[in-house]
């Protein structure tokens, strides 16, 4: 699900009526696409305040976050030719 919600997001912000640079495309994908424990765990305890299920909630949440981590690392030679390849065409 995280591939592909990258892949979606990757395509859509290449489009050009986006204007953006491939640089801000990386960014936003992975803006868009990535959600950290920081952000979770204080949701899933408003959410569920005083649910003695609380660890059961937050378990898929501290599997997913590293899982994302990991995925996206193994992008980052890929997405970095994509990048330079932009700035050899500018410097042209």
């Amino acid at each position: 699900m995280h591939l592909l919600s990258l892949g979606v997001l990757f395509k859509a912000f290449s489009l050009p009526e986006f204007g953006f640079s491939r640089k801000e495309t990386v960014a936003a994908t992975f803006a868009a696409s990535q959600k950290t424990l920081a952000f979770g765990l204080p949701m899933i305890n408003t959410v569920f305040e005083g649910s003695p299920y609380m660890a059961l909630y937050c378990a898929p949440l501290m599997l997913v976050h590293p899982l994302q981590l990991i995925l996206g690392s193994m992008f980052v030679p890929a997405l970095s030719r994509y990048v330079e390849s932009e700035d050899g065409q500018n410097k042209k």
